[in-house]
């Protein structure tokens, strides 16, 4: 065996869609490439948080105050 993991394609999707938000990469371009009908099925199925989004969210907060 080759010791990587197996995973399905559509794993993969939840996988790219997470990253490619986490690198800065719009909604509306992960959703063209994933060729979803609209933003919230992209968003609402396909992204995971991860807590590097949460401590992101409260670092900008902290900016504005």
């Amino acid at each position: 065996m080759s010791g990587l993991q197996q995973f399905t394609f559509h794993a993969l999707s939840h996988t790219f869609t997470t990253r490619t938000l986490k690198v800065g990469i719009s909604i509306k371009a992960v959703r063209k490439l994933l060729g979803h009908a609209s933003v919230e099925i992209t968003m609402d199925t396909y992204s995971h948080e991860l807590p590097e989004f949460r401590r992101e969210v409260v670092s900008r907060f902290r900016r504005v105050l």
